[in-house]
C-alpha cells in the first residue's frame, strides 16, 4: 500500500472523484479543515480540537466540497501552518485535482477561522477565487440602519420533499468599515420557530447577488453534515498508519517559520501581568487618593517589576525558527500517504453510494431513514444463481419491508437492471438483482 501511496495513485482516485461528481463545472466550494484528535504516544504538534474543546495532539484533513455537499479534494497536515496558510498552499493543487480551466473564478466558502486581514488582502488581489466568510465578533451597532438593502425568502424541505420550512433573511449591503475593499453584509435571519439571529458576512465579491452569497454561508451545514456521514459509515476518522518522519528530515520540505521564542513570550505575558496589576493599583489610587503606604509601596515595587521585566525582554531574542526548535524538541509529524489513499478511496465509494440512494431517496420520500434502509439494502447478504451468461442475485434485507416500501424497492432493483450491469470479472455476463424473502428453516421429525 505504501508504494501505491507514493506514487501518482492519489492524484489519479482524487481526479476520477472529481468527475464523478462533475466538480469541473462547478464554481461554488466549501473548504474546511477536519481535525482528529490523536491519542498516541508520538510526538506531535498540538492543534484546537473542537471535539474535545481545547488543544492537543491533532491530525487536520482539509476537505473542499461542493456546494451540495459533495467532498472532492483532501490533504492531511499537522499544525505546522496555520489553516489560513494551508489554504492557500492548497488551492493550485485542488484546482489541478478537480480539473477546473485556467480562467475559472471559483468561490470558497469557509468558517470563522480564515478570518484575517492578510486573507482578504490576498482575495481582493486574487483573479481566480472569491472568498465569502463570517465576521468574527460582529456585533450588532446601533447604528445599523432599519431599512434593509434587501430580503428574500428560503424554502428548505424537512421530512420529505412536501415538508416545506420557510426562513426569511433582511441584509444590509455595504462597504466593510474596518476594510473598505471587502463587502460586509448585516443580515438578520429568522427561522420557522419566529428566532431571530443577526450576523456579519464578508466577500470580496462586488458582483454576486446578495441573496446568493447569503444562501451559501447558511447552507455551510452541509459539510459538516458529511463530516459526520462520513465519520459514521466510512472511517474517514481513522488514522490508518501510525508511521512518522521526524522534523530532522522534514528540512528541506517545510517552510522555514520565524516564531516567538519562549523565553520571549513568558518575558512578555510576565510584563503583561505586572501591567495589569498595576493598572488596578493606579486606579485605586486615582479613585481613593487617600494615602495608603501599603498601596503605595506595592505601586512602587510593581513599577521595578515591570521595568525590570521590560529590560530582560529587550535582550532577548525575539525570534527564532520554529523548525529548529521542533528538531530540537525531537518533534514528528505522522506519515499520511496510507491514510490519504484510502480517503481518497472512500471519497469515491461516499460519491458513489450517494448517487446510488438518489432513486430512492425520491422514490421513498421520507428523510427520517431513507439513508439508513438503502444502506442496508447495499449491505444485506444473499443468494446467487449463477449461468452461462447471467449472474442472478436474490438480496435477503435484514429488516422485513412492508408491502409499500417493498414496492418501491422492487422498483429500483428493476431499474437498474434496466440498466443492463455487467459482471466485473470480464465475462461480460449480464447481472440481476431481485428482492428475496427470508424463510427461515423447516424442521421435520421422522419416525
Amino acid at each position: 500500500m505504501t508504494e501505491l501511496a507514493s506514487g501518482s495513485t492519489v492524484s489519479q482516485l482524487l481526479s476520477f472523484n472529481a468527475q464523478l461528481v462533475g466538480a469541473a463545472q462547478m464554481r461554488d466550494f466549501y473548504f474546511d479543515p477536519h481535525t482528529k484528535h490523536y491519542t498516541g504516544m508520538q510526538n506531535v504538534l498540538k492543534g484546537w480540537c473542537a471535539r474535545i474543546r481545547w488543544a492537543d495532539k491533532v491530525l487536520h484533513s482539509d476537505f473542499f466540497h461542493t456546494a451540495a455537499g459533495q467532498p472532492v479534494y483532501l490533504e492531511c497536515a499537522d499544525n505546522y501552518q496555520d489553516m489560513r496558510e494551508r489554504f492557500a498552499a492548497l488551492r493550485p493543487r485542488f484546482r489541478q485535482a478537480v480539473g477546473l480551466p485556467a480562467d475559472a473564478v471559483v468561490t470558497c466558502v469557509i468558517d470563522r477561522g480564515i478570518f484575517s486581514q492578510d486573507v482578504f488582502a490576498q482575495a481582493v488581489a486574487a483573479p481566480d477565487y472569491h472568498l465569502i466568510t463570517w465576521e468574527k465578533n460582529f456585533k450588532p451597532g446601533p447604528g445599523d440602519p432599519k431599512k434593509p438593502s434587501g430580503q428574500y425568502v428560503l424554502e428548505r424541505t424537512r421530512n420529505h420533499a412536501q415538508d416545506k420550512r420557510i426562513y426569511r433573511f433582511e441584509y444590509l449591503d455595504q462597504d466593510w468599515a474596518k476594510n473598505p475593499k471587502m463587502r460586509q453584509l448585516i443580515v438578520r435571519a429568522t427561522n420557522p420557530q419566529e428566532r431571530t439571529v443577526e450576523v456579519g458576512v464578508l466577500t470580496d465579491d462586488r458582483q454576486r447577488a446578495a441573496s446568493e452569497i447569503i444562501y451559501l454561508m447558511f447552507n455551510r451545514w452541509t459539510q459538516e453534515n458529511d463530516f459526520k456521514h462520513l465519520d459514521e459509515h466510512f472511517g474517514i476518522n481513522q488514522i490508518t498508519s501510525y508511521a512518522s518522519v521526524a522534523y530532522e528530515r522534514l528540512k528541506d520540505q517545510v517552510q522555514q517559520k520565524q516564531v516567538k521564542s519562549g523565553a520571549y513570550k513568558a518575558l512578555e505575558q510576565k510584563a503583561a501581568q505586572l501591567k495589569s496589576q498595576l493598572s488596578k493599583l493606579l486606579l485605586s489610587q486615582h479613585q481613593h487618593p487617600r494615602k495608603s503606604v501599603q498601596r503605595t509601596e506595592r505601586i512602587a515595587a510593581l513599577t521595578k517589576d515591570l521595568a525590570q521585566a521590560q529590560q530582560d525582554q529587550a535582550k532577548t531574542q525575539k525570534e527564532v525558527s520554529r523548525l529548529e526548535v521542533l528538531i530540537e524538541q525531537q518533534m514528528v509529524r505522522l506519515d499520511t500517504r496510507n491514510k490519504r489513499l484510502l480517503d481518497s478511496l472512500k471519497l469515491i465509494a461516499r460519491n458513489a453510494f450517494y448517487q446510488a440512494l438518489q432513486p430512492f431517496k425520491s422514490a421513498y420520500n421520507n428523510y427520517r431513514d431513507d439513508h439508513e434502509l438503502f444502506r442496508n439494502l447495499t449491505q444485506a447478504d444473499g443468494v446467487l444463481s449463477e449461468s452461462a451468461d447471467q449472474v442472478e442475485a436474490y438480496l435477503l434485507p435484514t429488516v422485513n419491508y412492508p408491502p409499500a416500501l417493498e414496492k418501491i424497492v422492487s422498483g429500483l432493483l428493476k431499474e437498474i437492471n434496466g440498466k443492463d450491469p455487467k459482471i466485473p470479472d470480464g465475462s461480460g455476463r449480464r447481472l440481476r438483482l431481485h428482492l428475496g424473502r427470508k424463510t427461515g428453516l423447516q424442521i421435520a421429525i421422522v419416525p
